[in-house]
């Protein structure tokens, strides 16, 4: 698996530079919101949700620089990502049928996107990222 902490800004360079939480979250919003992502380990593409972008960007994590910077090239990351199962929703959510964990490396550890798998339409949403291996269990 590789280590996708880098991303390529909007001319195509290499840049790992700061960025606040609303330029994140902005910059997602207007790229993934009206998008899908189709990945191999699951049978329909994964959406976005303004709601779930801002989950993402402000969720807390050890390398939350390189976390938020996941955003720019967050379809390879996601074609990338290591699909670890599925289980019920821990925050007990009613509109959400189950989640799925897809692993990924941020400077060589392991971190889990968080995928919801919606009751109501089965559309499943990029919820959030979480650097603890609870969500695991």
């Amino acid at each position: 698996m590789k280590d996708l902490y880098f991303f390529k800004d909007n001319k195509g360079l290499w840049n790992s530079g700061e960025k606040t939480s609303k330029e994140y979250f902005n910059y997602a919003r207007q790229k993934w919101k009206h998008q899908k992502i189709k990945i191999k380990s699951l049978d329909k593409p994964i959406e976005f949700s303004s709601t779930a972008l801002k989950e993402f960007v402000n969720q807390p994590h050890k390398f939350k620089k390189e976390k938020n910077n996941l955003l720019f090239n967050l379809d390879n990351v996601l074609k990338n990502s290591k699909y670890v199962g599925v289980k019920p929703d821990y925050k007990n959510n009613p509109n959400v049928l189950q989640i799925h964990l897809l692993e990924v490396l941020i400077k060589k550890e392991k971190s889990y996107f968080i995928v919801r798998e919606m009751k109501d339409t089965g559309k499943l949403i990029l919820y959030s990222i979480s650097d603890s291996e609870k969500v695991l269990k």
